[in-house]
């Protein structure tokens, strides 16, 4: 999965070198709007799914099931989506125009978006997000029905339309913000369909059976709750992490944003990174839990998290060191961005230490405590964003540091304050963080350091990993892990000769 969100991350910078830069800049508020309005179109239905298929299946009762949420799922998109095209105009203004375009028209400013097309633009994005809200429903249903080749090949499919009818669209000349938006709503569409009325053939197939009579009563009610709760959760967490750039375009405007985000693109790859990791620990560490007790899955879990993190460090500490030819992948002007590289690399990498962490409160069943950190956050985020990003004064025009930089370091306090309520979290409920997870995490804030020192901290922890991070235990441990896939690839290449 995680490559397919890679392919994300270039069609971006394919997309850079067609679009207007501050179209550009306005399609990547639309798509991180789009992330943060998902879950409340749905309610998280699709978590839900995932979470409650599988029982009934297992009670010969799926189609009775989906019977019942497929139309709540359909009332809860149609009415938010539709209140969202009604009121387009002034939520359309307050998500997407900048104060420093508010007074002008599109006809004094080329590449500004007048109201009435900021309007239609809003439509689209309500469009879209009822469309998301089917996809996410399918995708949930296959995965909890664990039909993961199908779920592979539908997000397969919706990423290739999605990037082909892009890049067709913008080789044609007619990229802007709305016709891009246009071709993710199509990628849509025909993904639900196809993938949608195959599950739907294949679960009238399946043998149905009487449900209890206390599962039809409750189930509705348990799905809501359990969906709300994802739903706020992950609307706090989206916001957490696109707050920043959000508030940029409302000061700054269209071309900063696409400037700030064609370096977020390339800082973004460090939780994407972590984030098939995560998964596989997850469940790695829950199975070990169940199975052979709390302290063994408490050691697999510190040994993942540090490696993980330590390589990440790794890694950001190149990039940074290579971001000025890195940024070369945009037209030139974008190479401005270079020079909020490494906080936003730092923020990404304290994003997935914060992601990493969350695997504690769920082993302990207590995930309604991640709101605590996810509030902090965001609260952060709007208090040192209104401190930090100001507009020039008058007569006076801000360098693109001037622009960009409280930006990313707005987005590096909130994350940075939003780990420390979780640690403080896992202490209060005796979850033990040990002292190599103290040392890479802290280690991380070199990169606020000039790049060379940055680059000096990755290595010597490389280099000293194993009397700083590692125990001699888990050295042992993660030489048998490397000797082990070392071999398996080593099979996998032989195997194709």
């Amino acid at each position: 999965m995680a490559v397919f969100r890679f392919v994300g991350l270039v069609r971006n910078v394919v997309l850079a070198w067609f679009i207007d830069k501050s179209q550009f800049g306005l399609l990547l508020l639309a798509l991180l709007i789009v992330n943060v309005l998902a879950p409340i179109t749905s309610l998280s239905l699709h978590e839900a799914v995932t979470r409650y298929a599988p029982m009934f299946e297992r009670r010969g009762a799926l189609r009775w099931y989906l019977r019942r949420v497929v139309p709540m799922l359909l009332v809860i998109a149609l009415t938010t989506t539709a209140l969202l095209a009604m009121t387009a105009h002034p939520v359309g203004n307050w998500l997407f125009r900048s104060l420093q375009t508010a007074p002008m028209s599109a006809a004094t400013s080329p590449g500004v978006l007048a109201g009435g097309e900021i309007a239609v633009l809003t439509r689209w994005v309500a469009a879209t997000l009822f469309a998301l809200a089917a996809y996410n429903f399918v995708m949930g249903a296959l995965r909890g029905l664990r039909m993961f080749r199908a779920l592979s090949l539908m997000e397969l499919t919706q990423t290739v339309l999605f990037t082909g009818g892009a890049i067709a669209v913008a080789c044609f000349g007619r990229a802007s913000a709305r016709t891009i938006v246009l071709t993710y709503l199509a990628a849509l569409v025909v993904a639900t369909s196809v993938f949608g009325l195959a599950l739907r053939r294949r679960v009238r197939g399946w043998s149905e059976q009487q449900a209890a009579l206390t599962d039809r009563e409750r189930v509705v009610g348990r799905m809501l709750r359990f969906s709300v709760w994802t739903a706020i959760a992950a609307v706090a967490w989206q916001t957490l992490q696109i707050y920043p750039t959000w508030y940029l375009n409302k000061v700054h405007g269209h071309e900063a944003i696409a400037v700030f985000g064609g370096m977020r693109t390339i800082a973004q790859g460090v939780l994407l990174a972590a984030t098939p990791v995560i998964t596989v620990v997850m469940t790695m560490v829950t199975r070990a839990w169940e199975a052979e007790g709390r302290e063994a899955a408490d050691r697999r879990f510190r040994l993942a998290f540090k490696a993980t993190v330590l390589v990440l460090l790794a890694g950001s500490a190149v990039v940074a060191a290579l971001r000025h030819p890195i940024m070369r992948l945009f037209p030139a002007s974008y190479g401005q961005g270079a020079v909020v590289a490494q906080p936003l690399l730092l923020f990404f990498l304290l994003a997935a230490d914060l992601t990493f962490l969350s695997i504690q409160f769920s082993l302990i069943e207590k995930t309604r405590l991640l709101m605590w950190p996810w509030a902090v956050g965001v609260a952060a985020n709007v208090v040192m964003a209104w401190l930090w990003v100001r507009p020039a004064g008058a007569g006076r025009r801000l360098s693109i540091s001037e622009q960009l930089m409280p930006t990313a370091q707005v987005g590096v306090v909130a994350m940075a304050a939003a780990l420390v309520v979780c640690l403080l979290l896992l202490r209060v409920e005796r979850r033990r963080v040990d002292r190599g997870s103290w040392v890479v995490m802290a280690a991380g804030f070199a990169l606020c350091l000039p790049w060379q020192t940055g680059l000096l901290v990755a290595a010597g922890l490389l280099l000293l990993a194993r009397p700083l991070v590692f125990t001699r235990d888990e050295a042992a441990a993660l030489r048998e892990h490397a000797a082990r896939l070392c071999g398996f690839v080593r099979r996998q290449v032989y195997r194709r000769i």
